[in-house]
């Protein structure tokens, strides 16, 4: 019985929240540093967190019934949107979402 209640809390551990890598993005026409962006998704809470630099910028939840949703924010007085969605196969469901500031396509973020 111990040994199914640990394997159960350690599932859902790693289940908890999935990161993805950093991306640079350098806005068009800028000679400033490459902007690092990143993401949450926590499956549990159905949830998206997106940052530039360190700083959350987006943060949103997937409807009910859809795998699809746009969320949107801004980062030093620029738009940033995201378009996610999310893909199930057998035992596993992959959420990805393409982040866009000032409507150029910045990064594809997958969790």
């Amino acid at each position: 019985m111990k040994n199914q209640i640990v394997a159960l809390v350690s599932m859902f551990a790693l289940v908890a929240c999935a990161s993805s890598p950093m991306q640079g993005y350098r806005p068009a026409g800028s000679n400033e540093q490459p902007w690092q962006i990143d993401g949450d998704f926590n499956p549990l809470k159905n949830a998206v967190k997106i940052r530039v630099n360190g700083q959350q910028v987006i943060a949103g939840k997937f409807p009910f019934f859809s795998g699809h949703t746009e969320l949107s924010g801004s980062y030093l007085r620029r738009p940033v949107t995201a378009s996610c969605s999310q893909v199930a196969s057998l035992l596993i469901t992959k959420t990805q979402c393409i982040v866009f500031v000032n409507n150029e396509r910045a990064s594809t973020l997958q969790f």
